[in-house]
């Protein structure tokens, strides 16, 4: 158990995976090109499978309570699973896994599809191959987070992020959804299928991908001991620990507003939307996310890290409390795209930062710990929406909830600001310094 003292010496001199993986630029681009391609065609196919299985289980079940729990079954994964799959990615050839997984969520969606053509699909095998879905993206989104830094210098880590950032937002949040459903009203077997081709398509893509074996650490523990130093680097690093806080307060508020924003948008008394401009607030949503995912690099440049993570967590709450005060499709729109702007920015520094501090040997299970406890509280969030709504015979009131919620998450920033020049690159200060 390292000191306090020893932590903070760490964040000053990191010695993350980048900072060790000093390839050519030359060699780098195409590497970061295989990568983006892989992702990106996964992320397609995500996004195919968010219209796909919800619709399937609604089509196969009219139970609230059983169509939830297909939803559930694919979530579950992060929550239970993620610190045990981060342990196996740590152990692993990072491109074998990257193409198992894929190779897990195609396979479980075929089979889903041949339950289909034959008449014989039921929740539980849906709620099966939910789950495996769900193992798949986990060891998929973990690894692929994990090679990032081993495939492009630390400098450059930022500029990757984002570039990944934008393919999530397009492909996963806007194109993938979108086409799943045209082509789920054409044939729900068709759109399994597809999705499972565009799995496979991101497996090919990642044999261009440089072996990435795993990093020899100093011993060799059992999978408890090794989930456990996941969650102990987190915790004995201020910067990490204070980022997965402000990560959970942020994922549960915006976990509670968005169903409490349904009611609030639809209700003909306040915004009024009809689904289709409803649907059209979350288009422009991500279109701001995109833009800035874009830009981030250049904006990274021109502002200090500690004021763009600072405008990021403040601005954040002011966003989503602007329709309560001014309800207009304008401003739900504005509200939507400056959140997802600032969610944008503030995942691009704290997991650049993470990649760069993190040593390579165990950064898949503090990506998947990581994950597991920002979000492991989200669930909670609907239920404190809700019950402030009910308190108040209010749904604006439950939304202004949640939003002090998210700026009581400001009260960390003063221990963020303590450690500021950890977020500094050590290629970036050495040139300041020349």
């Amino acid at each position: 158990m390292s000191s306090p003292e020893a932590a903070d010496a760490a964040e000053e001199q990191p010695t993350g995976s980048a900072t060790t993986t000093t390839q050519a630029v030359g060699k780098s681009k195409p590497h970061l090109r295989a990568l983006l391609i892989s992702f990106g065609f996964a992320n397609l196919a995500d996004g195919f499978t968010v219209v796909t299985l919800p619709l399937l289980a609604a089509q196969t079940s009219r139970s609230a309570l059983l169509v939830g729990a297909v939803a559930a079954c694919r979530m579950v994964p992060w929550a239970l699973m993620a610190p045990a799959l981060g342990v196996f990615a740590d152990r692993s050839e990072l491109r074998a896994v990257l193409q198992g997984a894929n190779l897990l969520r195609a396979s479980s969606l075929m089979l889903v599809a041949i339950a289909v053509a034959g008449g014989w699909l039921n929740i539980p095998i849906l709620a099966s191959g939910a789950l495996l879905v769900g193992i798949g993206e986990v060891l998929y989104d973990v690894s692929a987070q994990t090679a990032l830094p081993a495939i492009v210098s630390a400098d450059e880590l930022e500029s990757a992020n984002s570039k990944q950032t934008v393919l999530g937002e397009l492909l996963n949040g806007m194109i993938g959804p979108a086409l799943g459903g045209v082509i789920m009203a054409v044939s729900t077997s068709l759109s399994l299928l597809a999705s499972a081709a565009l799995y496979a398509i991101a497996i090919l893509a990642a044999m261009r991908l440089p072996p990435l074996a795993a990093e020899r650490s100093e011993s060799v523990a059992g999978y408890l001991p090794s989930m456990l130093e996941g969650f102990r680097a987190i915790w004995h690093n201020p910067l990490l620990r204070v980022f997965m806080l402000m990560t959970a307060f942020g994922a549960l508020t915006f976990a509670g507003w968005q169903p409490l924003f349904a009611l609030f948008a639809t209700d003909k008394d306040l915004l009024g939307l009809d689904s289709f401009h409803f649907g059209l607030v979350y288009s422009i949503g991500s279109l701001g996310g995109i833009a800035l995912s874009v830009a981030a690099p250049r904006v990274i440049q021109w502002i200090p890290r500690i004021h763009l993570l600072t405008a990021s967590q403040l601005l954040g709450g002011i966003f989503l409390a602007l329709p309560v005060f001014m309800p207009t499709f304008l401003t739900a729109s504005i509200t939507l795209a400056g959140y997802s702007a600032c969610v944008i920015m503030w995942n691009v520094l704290t997991v650049s930062y993470r990649q760069r501090s993190v040593p390579r040997s165990i950064l898949g299970r503090v990506n998947a710990s990581y994950r597991a406890l920002a979000w492991g509280l989200m669930p909670l969030g609907p239920l404190l929406g809700g019950a402030a709504s009910s308190a108040t015979d209010s749904t604006g009131n439950g939304l202004l909830a949640l939003v002090v919620l998210s700026v009581s998450g400001a009260l960390f920033l003063p221990a963020v600001y303590r450690h500021r020049h950890a977020l500094i690159p050590q290629v970036e200060e050495n040139h300041a310094r020349d």
